[in-house]
Order: C-alpha cells, then sequence, then structure tokens
C-alpha cells in the first residue's frame, strides 16, 4: 500500500502542553510525535485561527491572502463580514495535491465553507452555521454521513457561566468529529488527510 499522509491540527493546543510535563496526559500523541522531528514554528500576524490556517496551508502571508481574521470590516462602513471560503484565492496544499492526480480528504479546516469542489471529499469548518447547510464536497456526502454517525456539530456556544454546560458541550462536538473522521477516514479512499480540530479552542475560551 503506497504511504499517506494524515495532518492533525489542534487549533490552539500550546506545544508545552503537547511536550512538556503534563504527566498522564496526551500519551498517544506524544508517543506520535516521540517517532518524528520536532519544531517550533513562528506563527502568522495575527497569530488567530483564520488566517493561521490558511498561512501554513498556503504558504502565503495575511497580506497576500488578504485574509486578517474571523471578521472583516465593510469597506465603507461600520458592519463586518464573516471570512469563507469564496475569499481564499491562493492556491492550497490539497489544491497541488489534486493537480498530481493524489486524492484528499479535508475535515473542519478554516475557512472551508461554504464547500468547494476538491479531488476527493471535504467536511466544512466551525464557521458553517448549523447542519441544515450543504457543508460536504460532494454534497451527496452529507446524507451519507448522517445516516453513518449523525448530524454534525460545527461549534458550541462557548461565551456561558454555565461552565459546566460547555464542558459538556466541547465533549459532545469532539466526539462527534472523532466519530465522523474515523467513518471517513476508514471508509473513503485518500492519500492526504487534513482534520483541524477546533474543540481545544473552545475549552480555551471558556476555561
Amino acid at each position: 500500500m503506497a504511504r499517506r499522509l494524515f495532518f492533525l491540527g489542534l487549533d490552539s493546543l500550546p506545544p508545552r502542553s503537547l511536550y512538556g510535563d503534563l504527566s498522564g496526559h496526551f500519551r498517544n500523541l506524544k508517543g506520535l510525535a516521540g517517532d518524528g522531528g520536532r519544531y517550533v514554528m513562528r506563527s502568522c500576524h495575527p497569530p488567530i485561527t483564520i488566517p493561521a490556517w490558511l498561512v501554513m496551508l498556503t504558504g502565503k502571508s495575511p497580506g497576500e491572502l488578504g485574509i486578517y481574521g474571523f471578521r472583516h470590516k465593510v469597506r465603507g462602513g461600520y458592519g463586518a463580514h464573516i471570512v469563507n471560503s469564496h475569499y481564499v484565492k491562493a492556491e492550497t496544499l490539497w489544491d497541488s495535491l489534486g493537480k498530481r492526480g493524489l486524492r484528499v480528504g479535508l475535515y473542519g479546516v478554516p475557512p472551508t465553507y461554504p464547500p468547494r469542489p476538491v479531488k476527493g471529499f471535504l467536511v466544512s469548518d466551525f464557521t458553517t452555521p448549523d447542519s441544515s447547510v450543504g457543508y460536504t464536497f460532494p454534497p451527496w456526502l452529507k446524507r451519507e454521513l448522517e445516516a453513518a454517525v449523525g448530524p454534525s456539530i460545527f461549534d458550541i456556544v462557548y461565551r456561558s457561566g454555565d461552565k459546566e454546560r460547555v464542558a459538556r458541550d466541547v465533549m459532545a462536538m469532539l466526539e462527534n468529529h472523532l466519530r465522523q473522521v474515523e467513518y471517513l477516514a476508514t471508509a473513503k479512499s485518500w492519500d492526504a488527510f487534513f482534520y483541524v480540530e477546533i474543540a481545544v479552542d473552545r475549552a480555551h475560551h471558556a476555561f
């Protein structure tokens, strides 16, 4: 069997948490990381979810991308709009792989809503409004995925004083994502799989 790439992105997880002395935590991840190289990378400015993942996966700066954050100011006014996949004009790593005939899978990579065609399959990210909209490519993958493991949970209400509920919701979202990723990784054909998990970021915001 040909070698495959699985890209795991843990949004906002500090390297010191993974590599530091947190006894008993991250045992599986530490085991995987121990077999490979370890590097501290500079982030972009601003170092936030959008545009940071795009910077990593296109090699472009926020200035070159024209994407500086989650919300962009409306030109000539005081309103704002949410950045989405239509604003991504640069070639991504999965675009390059697809051009070389490789099949890709994407799950939760910001910003991939609305879903755009890829050579493979895609499930969009936390900017997706909810599971009532189309959030997959190909479009029929949504029905298959929901029939297999249930509707997607894209985000939670994390700015809340009810911390017990937030903790339950974070774990429910994480479990939902893991079930879906496991299904896609085992049921679908792919050469490179890109999975970005937002639950860590939501836990940091809340706690």
